[in-house]
């Protein structure tokens, strides 16, 4: 019983992440008549909050040793960095023979609503905001809710595959052939979380692939 009920406070947690998320998404994305004071209000408010879930969630149960306050690593960095470079190199390829240089429904509507937000506001929280909070999401809070399987390579690879199918579904939910390619980022960024134990370096893969995405 008090198993599910932690399990059950988990997935509520990740619901008012996700409601924060979107919250976030249309504060930077609307041109609303907002003071930078109170944008800059808002944002802290969020971020704090999710990553005080997060810490929570370590803090209360962390059987797969996941850590987010060790010394930054060169070797970890460069495991962020070669994440980075596959989840290039599956773009690319998928482009090339599947995609054939189309695009998806998630980077039209990205682009449909550049037209109306402010750049500099977007694009801060495409390659700052939409990593922080997908990343805990999809990586640092999913992983941890199914922390009482045993830390093996066999769960591993579930929670990685799993991972990349949440990701996927959620940026492509009509499971066009686009899925797959946010299927593959989002196992790939699992794999650096998983590798490195620390959730900052899946953030720097996903916020370097953003930086690349806007500067194209």
């Amino acid at each position: 019983m008090k198993k599910a009920k932690v399990i059950i406070i988990k997935l509520l947690t990740i619901v008012v992440t996700f409601f924060l998320y979107a919250l976030m998404q249309f504060v930077y994305f609307k041109r609303l008549k907002v003071n930078a004071e109170i944008m800059s209000l808002i944002t802290l408010f969020a971020v704090e909050l999710v990553w005080y879930f997060y810490h929570r969630f370590l803090k209360n149960s962390n059987k797969w040793q996941f850590s987010y306050k060790d010394r930054i690593k060169l070797k970890k960095v460069l495991v962020s960095i070669l994440g980075w470079i596959l989840m290039l190199a599956a773009n690319i390829v998928l482009n090339l023979f599947i995609y054939k240089g189309g695009s998806s429904a998630n980077e039209e509507a990205l682009n449909a609503i550049l037209k109306n937000a402010n750049p500099v506001f977007f694009h801060l929280f495409v390659i700052i905001g939409a990593p922080f909070f997908e990343e805990i999401m999809f990586r640092g809070m999913l992983f941890n809710l199914f922390d009482d399987l045993k830390k093996n390579t066999k769960n591993k690879i579930f929670l990685i595959l799993l991972s990349g199918f949440l990701f996927g579904f959620c940026h492509d939910p009509n499971l066009t052939p686009y899925f797959l390619v946010y299927f593959a980022m989002g196992s790939i960024l699992a794999s650096v979380y998983t590798i490195t134990g620390d959730i900052r370096y899946s953030m720097l893969s996903h916020g370097m692939l953003n930086l690349i995405a806007s500067l194209g």
